[in-house]
């Protein structure tokens, strides 16, 4: 894969640990597998490496929620490590440096591959038994009042809700509670482009990014545009976002999607927050033009050859989390996008991630 020249525009490396600040864990992964509890050194080596500024000293209670009153959207991190980190974990027992795996080749990536494929079935059984805790965490939860937002287990471990703020020092106390933080909806920017990147040699070489899948994380993508493959006029358009946010043509694929260039994607928030409340569909069209402008920057490629962008060989994963009708960008959806990037057809397995999130 020509990776070379994605890596050039300072996109983050797809295995994140976690979005929400990694994972607090002082305990080791404790699931019902024999394999997990057999590999107590990994799961120890595993809590050295994900500890955060702070340590296990620091305040299960994020700071920002100390003086909260009222109901608060909160992420409960548990302690057990995410897909993500498990795996990470495991492979590095077994020698593959995770930190260089875009640089492997030949027998050294058949050797990670085939490593990968002999702990997909423990993999698997680890993300179930999250689901599993993330289950009796809720019934937990429930006695406080609180109300599910939305989970996550592949790229961190937690989950999503709304409560008093009064409880949340119990809930603190809880068994596997790790970490309480605030959920964070953000502001969309696009003040400036960096003018040189080194994209222009770097294609000149050869190297233009084929092969490679992006993630843009983004207020979706616009997979009608005409630097992205589609045909690029308002009827395209129209046909397949709709007359506007409320129609039902935004939430649907209509056998337009996906496409050559946008290979795959998932819309988390829905076309009426802020407003209205978050949804989730499976088509990732995008109506606010921010994503589909990062898109181009990307992998944009005219058919007419008058534009390229950084890396027009590469295929897009279109993840819509920021709003059609506002500047922001969810709390949850970010994190709950992370997972789909790791794991795009939720099997458990996440050596199909994308190779880059944007």
């Amino acid at each position: 894969m020509q990776r070379s020249l994605l890596h050039a525009i300072g996109l983050t490396a797809v295995l994140l640990a976690a979005c929400g600040g990694g994972s607090d864990s002082s305990t080791s992964a404790s699931t019902d597998t024999a394999a997990a509890a057999s590999d107590a050194r990994t799961a120890q080596s595993l809590t050295q490496r994900l500890a955060v500024a702070g340590g296990a000293g620091e305040a299960v209670i994020d700071a920002r929620l100390l003086r909260a009153r009222g109901d608060v959207d909160v992420w409960v991190s548990l302690s057990d490590p995410s897909v993500a980190a498990y795996k990470s974990a495991r492979l590095e027992a077994q020698g593959v440096d995770v930190q260089r795996r875009a640089a492997l080749s030949g027998s050294a990536r058949e050797t990670l591959s085939a490593a990968e494929s002999s702990m997909t079935s423990d993999v698997r059984l680890h993300r179930d038994a999250l689901r599993a805790r993330q289950n009796e965490l809720m019934n937990q939860l429930g006695g406080f009042g609180a109300r599910e937002l939305g989970r996550v287990v592949v790229a961190h471990n937690a989950v999503a809700v709304k409560v008093n703020a009064a409880s949340l020092r119990q809930i603190a106390q809880l068994p596997g509670v790790s970490k309480l933080r605030p959920v964070i909806n953000y502001q969309l920017a696009l003040a400036e482009t960096v003018p040189y990147v080194g994209a222009a040699a770097a294609q000149a070489a050869g190297k233009d990014g084929t092969g490679v899948r992006v993630a843009v994380i983004d207020s979706g993508v616009d997979y009608t545009h005409y630097n992205l493959g589609g045909a690029g006029t308002a009827a395209a358009y129209a046909a397949a976002y709709g007359a506007d946010p409320s129609d039902p043509k935004n939430t649907t694929r209509d056998g337009l999607f996906p496409t050559a260039k946008v290979v795959d994607g998932f819309d988390f928030v829905g076309d009426a927050w802020p407003n209205g409340p978050r949804t989730e569909d499976p088509d990732p069209i995008d109506f606010q033009g921010h994503g589909t402008h990062v898109a181009d920057i990307i992998a944009g490629h005219s058919a007419d050859g008058l534009h390229k962008g950084v890396a027009p060989g590469a295929s897009l994963v279109a993840i819509k989390v920021c709003s059609s009708v506002a500047t922001s960008c969810n709390g949850i959806s970010l994190l709950k996008a992370m997972d789909f990037a790791l794991d795009p057809n939720d099997d458990g397995d996440t050596s199909d991630a994308v190779d880059v999130i944007n």
